[in-house]
């Protein structure tokens, strides 16, 4: 942790500050902004970058799938290993906290992505 605050609280380097749009002419803007779309441009045809609604589908899906699990999983317990009541009400607490930690981490990525 002590190597992660000093390289945190390391000085802004001279190339660093040079690309800082703020700090920059117009024309420099301009062209600094044109190549940064060119960047990303080219970092999305190679698969380097995803589009956010393509993230937010395959958590969805991901999400959808694992819940879909959980829900049966109390049931296939009871039928299959003959689990007594106590045992289930176990089983459904934990896919409970399962579920209200998937909500939290979806909700979490949602407000990181500023909704």
């Amino acid at each position: 942790t002590d190597v992660i605050r000093v390289l945190m609280e390391a000085p802004v380097s001279q190339a660093a500050e040079h690309q800082d749009p703020n700090k920059m002419t117009p024309k420099e803007r301009k062209d600094w902004f044109d190549s940064e779309k060119g960047r990303l441009w080219l970092e999305k045809e190679m698969k380097q970058v995803v589009p956010l609604t393509e993230v937010r589908q395959q958590m969805a899906a991901i999400v959808k799938a694992i819940t879909q699990v959980l829900e049966v999983w109390p049931d296939k317990l009871e039928r299959g290993k003959g689990w007594s009541a106590e045992q289930l009400n176990e089983a459904q607490d934990v896919v409970d906290e399962v579920r209200i930690l998937l909500v939290k981490a979806m909700q979490e990525t949602a407000d990181d992505d500023g909704e």
